[in-house]
C-alpha cells in the first residue's frame, strides 16, 4: 500500500506544476552534463599541453645533446695533433668565437676551463 502524503501531494499538483517541474529536473540534469563535459573537456586540454610541454622538451634535450656531442667530436679533430693546452685553447676559441644556432641565433657553444668564461677575452686569463 502506497503513502497516502507521498501520492497525494504529487497528485494534487496541477498539470502545469507537474510540467515546470519535469521541465526543471531536465534543465537541471542537462547543466549537470554540459558541466561534467566543460570539466572533461578542460582536464582533456591540461593534459595535451603536458604532454606537448614534455615531448617538446625532451626533444630540445635530444637536440642539445647531439649537437655537444658532435661538437666535442669535431673540436677533438681538429686539436688533436696539436701537443700546446694554450695553442688547443686558441684553436677551440677561434672555433666557436662565431658559431650559433637555432633560427633566433640564440644558441652558442662556450669553452669550459674550469670555470665558464662568457666572453672570449676571458680565455687568456684562465
Amino acid at each position: 500500500m502506497r503513502s497516502k502524503i507521498s501520492s497525494g501531494v504529487f497528485m494534487q499538483l496541477s498539470i502545469r506544476k507537474k510540467m515546470l517541474m519535469l521541465g526543471a529536473i531536465c534543465f537541471i540534469s542537462m547543466l549537470a552534463t554540459f558541466a561534467i563535459f566543460y570539466y572533461n573537456n578542460l582536464q582533456g586540454s591540461q593534459k595535451i599541453a603536458q604532454t606537448t610541454k614534455n615531448l617538446i622538451n625532451k626533444e630540445i634535450d635530444i637536440k642539445v645533446e647531439l649537437l655537444t656531442k658532435s661538437m666535442a667530436i669535431a673540436l677533438g679533430d681538429l686539436i688533436k695533433d696539436v701537443d700546446d693546452e694554450k695553442e688547443k685553447i686558441k684553436i677551440i676559441a677561434t672555433a666557436i668565437e662565431n658559431f650559433r644556432f637555432e633560427e633566433d641565433q640564440s644558441g652558442y657553444t662556450f669553452l669550459s676551463i674550469k670555470k665558464q668564461p662568457s666572453k672570449p677575452i676571458l680565455l687568456e686569463k684562465t
